[in-house]
């Protein structure tokens, strides 16, 4: 078992980007799947994109646009391999990032 400890003012978040954006690995051991808590800062956006592998996404505190929809506090997006997305943040925002290596398999539809 790991668990890791953190607060807002953590100071082992490295930077993510040249926008201010910065991250801080929770999980990344080699067993194919990553999970990291990333901070955004206001305004900051990443236009159209996809990624090789899926990718989970729960929003911890503030809120974010990805591909049109505003996702605020507890809510939770998951992107397949090659999705396509777009990002914007529409306040100082702190997610709760996975993904993994295992491109072959879709999630079952699991919603109400």
């Amino acid at each position: 078992m790991k668990i890791t400890r953190l607060n807002e003012r953590d100071s082992r978040f490295r930077p993510f980007d040249a926008n201010g954006g910065e991250y801080l690995d929770l999980w990344n051991d080699g067993l194919g799947v990553t999970a990291q808590i990333y901070r955004f800062p206001k305004g900051t956006s990443y236009p159209e994109h996809t990624h090789d592998t899926w990718e989970q996404l729960m929003v911890l505190s503030g809120r974010l646009r990805i591909s049109g929809v505003i996702l605020e506090a507890g809510d939770f997006a998951f992107t397949v391999p090659g999705e396509t997305h777009a990002v914007e943040n529409l306040e100082d925002t702190v997610v709760l990032i996975s993904y993994g290596k295992s491109a072959s398999q879709k999630p079952e539809d699991h919603s109400d």
